[in-house]
């Protein structure tokens, strides 16, 4: 009895053992293709980075030329007599009649969507579209930062929804006259329209943020006019203030950041129901006040 007891047992302690072992092996295994599925994760996002952090460059360098275009005719068209004689003479319809021909003329020249000038207190004497039903002529921009910073001797840049047209544009302003006491500010406003467009149908997606963090060009239109987190009180009642988002409720994306990479791009879910997760690269644009990203 004694030896058929030990030899059950032993049996027994043989069973554990192979147990054991083959549990030990499994779980080595699972830990081997984990480890190996790590490697080929951390491998695939360092391809997607890379990726990721060209077509970034690229599609900045992009912008950049694009408002480069532009940045120097305001400037350019302060010098013009024509402009500085109807600032000095504003009731002359003569003179206002020849301005808004060749602001017309400059603005099909140039490919902007409006050029337009106002007088020191942000009255709009003459306007590309000055035939147009919603023309800027009589209307008064004082309220925007690109005349402030103008009438203050500087050049001016400012992104905003257009009050009379509606349409998403990019202002360059400068001072007409003195610096230090300009006779009225000329404007040029861009269209924003092709520079988003530019990047449809890409296989990543594309935003382009505001100081306030307000995404004003994205491949989702979904995106437009919202935010990346919350705003405080004070930069709403600031962007109200200027009317750069007139009647746009700035509600925001929500993206839970999972964790940051050792090259400081960020892994992304969308904060929803089944939402995407992305790898995240941004890049700022100091000169034009914008913050790029693309997922």
């Amino acid at each position: 009895m004694a030896s058929s007891s030990s030899a059950a047992s032993s049996a027994r302690a043989h069973g554990l053992n192979n147990r054991l072992a083959w549990w030990g092996g499994a779980a080595l295994m699972l830990l081997l293709s984990w480890y190996v599925g790590e490697i080929q994760r951390e491998s695939l996002l360092d391809e997607l980075e890379l990726q990721a952090r060209q077509e970034l460059d690229l599609y900045v360098s992009h912008l950049e030329g694009q408002l480069k275009r532009y940045a120097f005719l305001p400037s350019l068209l302060a010098g013009d007599f024509r402009l500085q004689s109807l600032l000095i003479a504003p009731r002359n319809r003569e003179q206002q009649h020849q301005v808004n021909r060749f602001l017309s003329y400059v603005n099909e020249i140039a490919g902007s969507l409006d050029v337009y000038l106002m007088d020191a207190k942000g009255l709009t004497l003459a306007a590309s579209n000055w035939q147009d039903e919603r023309t800027f002529v009589g209307s008064n921009f004082s309220f925007r930062p690109y005349f402030t910073e103008a009438m203050e001797g500087r050049a001016g840049r400012y992104f905003a929804l257009g009050t009379t047209s509606g349409r998403r544009g990019y202002y360059f302003s400068s001072p007409v006259g003195e610096s230090d006491e300009p006779l009225g500010v000329v404007v040029v406003k861009i269209d924003i329209d092709t520079l988003e467009n530019n990047w449809l149908n890409q296989e990543t997606e594309l935003i382009v943020t505001d100081p306030d963090g307000v995404i004003f060009v994205a491949t989702r239109p979904e995106w437009r006019y919202r935010t990346l987190q919350p705003l405080s009180a004070e930069a709403i009642a600031r962007i109200r203030e200027s009317r750069r988002y007139p009647e746009v409720n700035l509600r925001p994306v929500f993206f839970e950041q999972q964790y940051t990479r050792p090259s400081g791009a960020q892994i992304l879910q969308l904060g929803e129901p089944g939402g995407a997760g992305y790898i995240s690269m941004a890049t700022d644009m100091p000169q034009a006040g914008w913050r790029v990203q693309l997922l």
